[in-house]
């Protein structure tokens, strides 16, 4: 499971990974202050993907990436909605050059 712990301190959130054992609170993208994980934001590998205030993100191999440094240029990934639990195919939000927001499907290399 995956999904987002609120601080009732200082009102950010950040997301984690849940498991029968423990959760793991996963890393802020970089320059993040904030993120959140929702349901469907978990595959089957593990990896997570998420929104923050500088963009939607993933988690994969234990390190958190921006999804704009993995897209072409041009692209902006402004939130990663899921993530497909067999394929990795992410549908995320975006524009491209500065066009209409509209949904995307990403598709892992």
């Amino acid at each position: 499971m995956a999904g987002t712990l609120f601080n009732i301190n200082n009102s950010n959130t950040q997301a984690f990974i849940g498991t029968a054992s423990g959760s793991t609170v996963i890393p802020l993208p970089q320059g993040g202050t904030t993120a959140s994980a929702v349901r469907a934001s978990l595959d089957d590998d593990g990896d997570v993907v998420g929104t923050s205030d500088v963009g939607g993100w993933i988690y994969t191999s234990g390190e958190t990436e921006l999804l704009n440094n993995l897209v072409p240029i041009g692209w902006n990934i402004i939130a990663a909605l899921s993530i497909s639990p067999n394929n990795g195919l992410i549908l995320a939000v975006g524009s491209f050059n500065g066009g209409t927001v509209e949904y995307v499907e990403l598709t892992p290399l």
